[in-house]
């Protein structure tokens, strides 16, 4: 904004506590992850959260004459016991702790319901979990 020859820079900050987005096709979704804070490390997880990552790791040389690729099959497997699922009331859902360590975010971690509880629910949920911890 000018005015008179100055120019007034005014900034504001804001968060977002809650982002609703509805698609076009509105179909029900296969699942809602929520991440949570204060998940405590000293659980015993009777659960397996296992990732296994495959691909591939190629090289191309290119000349005028054509090209050569050479590619190496990649294959790399990680779990560890950091999960429980449980079912209550017909919803299933995991809780569990979260792989992605941000420093600002005291024992991250997650709860994973399969469909979609309404929001009541969810919030009953967590609330429960802050009582537990």
């Amino acid at each position: 904004m000018a005015t008179g020859g100055t120019t007034i820079v005014r900034t504001q900050i804001s968060s977002i506590h809650s982002l609703q987005w509805e698609r076009r096709d509105a179909s029900a979704p296969y699942c809602i992850i929520e991440w949570v804070e204060n998940l405590s490390s000293k659980f015993i997880w009777p659960h397996s959260d296992d990732t296994k990552e495959t691909g591939e790791k190629r090289r191309t040389l290119s000349s005028p004459a054509g090209e050569f690729a050479l590619s190496t099959p990649i294959e790399s497997r990680s779990g560890n016991q950091s999960c429980v699922h449980l079912v209550i009331e017909g919803i299933e859902r995991f809780i569990g702790e979260s792989r992605a360590k941000v420093p600002y975010i005291a024992n991250p971690g997650f709860i994973l319901y399969k469909g979609a509880p309404d929001q009541a629910i969810r919030f009953k949920i967590r609330d429960c979990l802050s009582l537990a911890a």
